[in-house]
C-alpha cells in the first residue's frame, strides 16, 4: 500500500522528520511551568488579575492565530505559514527573558502564541495529507512521542533553569530553530488548494466537530490540571519547589511519549477503546494527585495524566479528515485546537472558582474536582463507543 502522497523524490522517514519536526514546539508552556511561582513572587507589585495570565497568556494570541491561519491555508502554502511561526516563536520567546515590565512580558508571552497557533492547525491536517494507510497511525503517534519528548525536556530543564533564575528557562524558546532549519529543507511545499468549479465550497460546522470540541475542552482541563496548578500545589503541600516541580512534569511528557511509539499498534487492535481507556487514566491521574502525600505517589499520577493525553488527543485529531478535505481539515483543526487551548488559557480560573465555591478549597480539593469530571467523562466516551457521537473508526 502507498504510504506517501507527497513524495517529491523523499524518502518516507526523511518526509516524517519534516512533519514531525513542526510539532516540537507544541508543549512550550512547560519551559517556563516549573518558574511560575518565582515568576509571581517578582511580579507581585503588579495586580493579581495581571498576575494570573502569566501561564496562559500565549493562549490569548494562539487562538485567533489558529483561526487565522486555518483560514489563510487557502491563499498560503502551508510551508511558508510554518516557518513564519516558528520564527516568531524564537524572537519572542527569547526576548521575553530580558524584560523588567509584566506588561511586555505578557504581550511577548502573548505574540510566542501567535507563533505557535500558526503552526497548530496543521498538526491534525498535515499527517493525512502526506501519509496514507497505516502509516497515519503511525506517524500520529511518534508525532506524540515528538510532542512530549520535547515537553518532557523542556519541564525538566525548565526545572533546572529556573532554579538558577526564573528568566533562564526562556531561552529554551530557541529551541525552534531546529524546526525552522528542517522544516524549510525537507517539508513539502504544498500546492495552493485549487478553487472547485462554481466556486470554493464554503466550510461547515458539522455535530460531530462540534462535540468533539466539548468533549476535549473538558478533558483537557483534566489532562492540564497538573501543568498550571503543580507548581502551586507542591509549594501549597511542601512537597518540593521549582525542581521537584519540573521534574515530575517532565515524566507527563515522557509517559505520553512512551505511549505514543505503541499508539499506533494500540489503535489498531483496541481502537473502539482507546478513547475511553484515556479518560480513565484521567481519573487516576488526578485522584492519585489529589491523595498524595509524597513525590512518588504525585509522579504516578502525572505518568497517567501523559498516558491519557496521547490517548486522547491524537484520536481526536485524526478524526478531522474523516470528516473535511485537507483545507478544511486545517480549519477544523483550528477550532478543534482551540477549543483544546481555550481549556488551558481558563484553567487557572477554574481553579480558582472551585477554590472558591468549595468551603476549605484548596489545590488539593482541585485535583479531587477535576477526577470527578473525568468520570463523567469516561461515562460519555464509554456510552459513545457504539453510537459514534464522539469518534468514528474507520
Amino acid at each position: 500500500m502507498e504510504q506517501c502522497k507527497e513524495s517529491n523524490n523523499k524518502s518516507t522517514a526523511v518526509l516524517a522528520l519534516s512533519v514531525l519536526a513542526t510539532s516540537i514546539m507544541m508543549q512550550h508552556h512547560y519551559i517556563i511551568a516549573a518558574a511560575i511561582s518565582s515568576i509571581r513572587q517578582y511580579y507581585a507589585s503588579y495586580p493579581q488579575a495581571m498576575i494570573n495570565l502569566i501561564p496562559s497568556a500565549p493562549f490569548i494570541g494562539m487562538i485567533p492565530s489558529m483561526l487565522l491561519c486555518g483560514w489563510l491555508t487557502s491563499f498560503i502554502r502551508y510551508k511558508t505559514i510554518i516557518q513564519c511561526g516558528f520564527l516568531i516563536i524564537v524572537i519572542t520567546g527569547v526576548a521575553s527573558a530580558f524584560t523588567n515590565s509584566l506588561p511586555l512580558f505578557i504581550f511577548l508571552r502573548i505574540l510566542i502564541g501567535v507563533g505557535v497557533g500558526a503552526v497548530a492547525p496543521f498538526q491534525g491536517s498535515l499527517i493525512p495529507k502526506i501519509f496514507t494507510g497505516t502509516m497515519v497511525a503511525t506517524i500520529f503517534g511518534l508525532q506524540s512521542v515528538i510532542i512530549n519528548l520535547f515537553g518532557s525536556g523542556f519541564s525538566y530543564l525548565g526545572g533546572l533553569l529556573a532554579n538558577l533564575n526564573w528568566r533562564y528557562p526562556s531561552l529554551l524558546y530557541a529551541v525552534a530553530v531546529i524546526a525552522i532549519i528542517i522544516a524549510g529543507i525537507f517539508l513539502p511545499k504544498g500546492e495552493l488548494p485549487k478553487a472547485a468549479p462554481g466556486g470554493a465550497e464554503r466550510f461547515k460546522f458539522k455535530p460531530r466537530l462540534l462535540r468533539l470540541m466539548i468533549f476535549m475542552y473538558f478533558n483537557h482541563l483534566a489532562v492540564f490540571s497538573a501543568m498550571i496548578n503543580l507548581s502551586y500545589f507542591m509549594t501549597e503541600t511542601g512537597l518540593g519547589g521549582p525542581a521537584e516541580t519540573g521534574s515530575s512534569l517532565a515524566l507527563f511528557g515522557l509517559s505520553a511519549a512512551a505511549m505514543g511509539l505503541i499508539y499506533g499498534k494500540f489503535y489498531k487492535v483496541g481502537k473502539k477503546f482507546i478513547f475511553p481507556a484515556g479518560v480513565f487514566c484521567l481519573i487516576a491521574g488526578n485522584f492519585l494527585i489529589a491523595s498524595s502525600s509524597n513525590t512518588i505517589t504525585i509522579r504516578i499520577g502525572v505518568i497517567f495524566l501523559g498516558f491519557a493525553l496521547t490517548c486522547t488527543l491524537p484520536t481526536g485529531l485524526r478524526q478531522l479528515s474523516t470528516m473535511y478535505d485537507f483545507r478544511h481539515s486545517s480549519l477544523a483543526s483550528s477550532f478543534f485546537l482551540v477549543m483544546t487551548n481555550l481549556s488551558i488559557l481558563t484553567l487557572p480560573f477554574v481553579t480558582d472558582l472551585i477554590i472558591w465555591i468549595i468551603p476549605g478549597g484548596n489545590y488539593k480539593v482541585s485535583f479531587f474536582v477535576f477526577s470527578l469530571l473525568a468520570l463523567v467523562l469516561f461515562l460519555l466516551a464509554t456510552f459513545s463507543i457504539k453510537r459514534s457521537y464522539l469518534v468514528v473508526m474507520e
